[in-house]
């Protein structure tokens, strides 16, 4: 089972109803297509939930499929939350669709959740390449080949793996995005041939606001040693520097990532407040 289910909290939703955990069957995500989302939750709000909606529609739009209404969608995850609040959780949205591809099952539970520790952030973690690419990067839907891949190469003590493609290019993490920094520039993949991860839109926004120049370009492997650091973006790492890709080492204090993670730490509260105005301003 991707993103394994928290069994530890008492409440998930089901298709509008709040149901007790002991509830929750593996079987329920059976079906011929999932898109799912996974939403890091700080005290109670689902942080960054506008843009993950968007994603969310848009992933469903590019499958050909019918999405319910985000107001909808918005309510239930109220619900939830009203009934389970948590301080920090990653919670999973998931819409399964059957053959007839007709209006989906919708779940919405709280999954195990990991964060870097602190020492992370500070030293940076290790990551190794793994040449594969996604089948479709605009749609968020499961891969379980892709996934097994990854896994294993974390399992041997990687924080993640890099995809590469067949051009021998770095595209994104299998959880996450990936920028590299060189001359004052942030570099990364294009849109088209990465996942657009909701941290890796808010790093652009950022960028943009803040005259930092981003060129939209994949990375070569043959070039890694040319770029003076790199980090990941994601919603459990938020922004993360890399230390270490397979033998090759970079610094991961460097002024522009730092500068670049206390900017997003005031988006991330901002949308938190948002969350908390709409959330006191209309019914759950």
């Amino acid at each position: 089972m991707i993103n394994p289910l928290d069994s530890t909290q008492y409440f998930y939703i089901h298709n509008g109803n709040v149901a007790p955990i002991s509830q929750f069957v593996t079987s329920l995500l059976s079906g011929e297509k999932v898109l799912y989302e996974v939403i890091r939750v700080v005290d109670s709000c689902p942080v960054f939930w506008r843009y993950h909606m968007e994603r969310f529609a848009r992933s469903a739009e590019l499958s050909g499929l019918p999405f319910p209404s985000a107001n909808v969608l918005t309510a239930q995850v109220k619900a939830l939350l009203a009934q389970n609040p948590v301080s920090e959780k990653n919670i999973r949205l998931a819409l399964v669709y059957g053959s007839d591809k007709k209006l989906p099952t919708f779940l919405a539970y709280f999954i195990k959740s990991s964060y870097p520790a602190k020492e992370f952030y500070e030293q940076g973690v290790r990551v190794e390449l793994l040449w594969a690419e996604r089948p479709n990067p605009l749609v968020k839907a499961e891969n379980h080949t892709l996934r097994e891949a990854a896994d294993a190469i974390i399992a041997n003590g990687a924080y993640e793996a890099l995809l590469v493609n067949g051009q021998n290019e770095i595209t994104e993490g299998s959880r996450s995005n990936f920028f590299a920094v060189k001359d004052g520039y942030l570099f990364t993949s294009p849109l088209g041939a990465v996942l657009e991860g909701i941290t890796r839109k808010i790093v652009l926004q950022i960028c943009q606001e803040n005259s930092i120049k981003v060129v939209e370009r994949s990375v070569a492997v043959d070039d890694l040693d040319s770029y003076t650091s790199v980090f990941l973006t994601g919603t459990s790492p938020k922004i993360l520097p890399i230390a270490q890709i397979g033998t090759k080492r970079y610094e991961p204090q460097r002024d522009i990532v730092t500068h670049i993670q206390h900017l997003f730490y005031a988006k991330e509260r901002e949308s938190i407040l948002e969350w908390f105005a709409a959330l006191n301003s209309t019914p759950a």
